[in-house]
């Protein structure tokens, strides 16, 4: 009798399963649990690796305490650019922070954006391209060397589905400065 139950149990597992994969908010999770991942692996190599005095630039030491605005743009503009394949302007990346509900302070909030990304450790610029992950170097983006399209991309991602996902809704708030 109990290898009925487990059966019938790993039946109705199976069928939720598949009920799930059918959802457009479960299909967005699965695509950020895979970023989440590929950000855990890099910071597990990066913790492997000793870095040596020569190395270590003056961006590397100061990191973004979570819940700030700047771990909360930070994270927006990496999410942004990993779902779309390229690299981003800061004119183009102010309409999504501000979509996000990120407030800037200061007289030009284009201007205070600017800064915070040109003092990020995690974001690097590529003149002419704009702002991405410090991992993608000076590449402009794998979306822009492999002419794919952001749904290519996300397909890449997650062979379940091509939903592309919005940077507002993806942004957690804690309050922050």
């Amino acid at each position: 009798m109990a290898n009925e139950l487990l059966e019938a149990a790993k039946r109705e597992a199976d069928s939720l399963r598949a009920m799930l994969a059918k959802d457009p908010v479960f299909q967005k999770l699965q695509i950020v649990q895979k970023l989440i991942d590929s950000y855990e692996a890099f910071d597990a190599m990066d913790r492997a690796k000793p870095i040596t005095a020569a190395a270590r630039s003056p961006k590397a030491a100061s990191v973004a305490r979570p819940g700030t605005k700047l771990a909360q743009v930070e994270n927006l503009v990496i999410v942004h650019t990993i779902s779309t394949g390229l690299r981003a302007t800061s004119g183009q990346l102010l309409p999504i922070v501000v979509n996000a509900g990120i407030e800037l302070g200061g007289q030009v909030p284009a201007k205070t954006l600017s800064s915070m990304l040109s003092n990020s450790s995690r974001l690097n610029n590529l003149p002419g391209h704009g702002y991405g992950p410090a991992e993608w170097g000076e590449s402009p983006g794998p979306g822009a060397e492999k002419d794919k399209t952001p749904a290519d991309l996300l397909a890449d991602v997650s062979s379940n589905t091509s939903h592309v996902p919005q940077g507002p809704m993806l942004v957690h708030q804690t309050g922050g400065n």
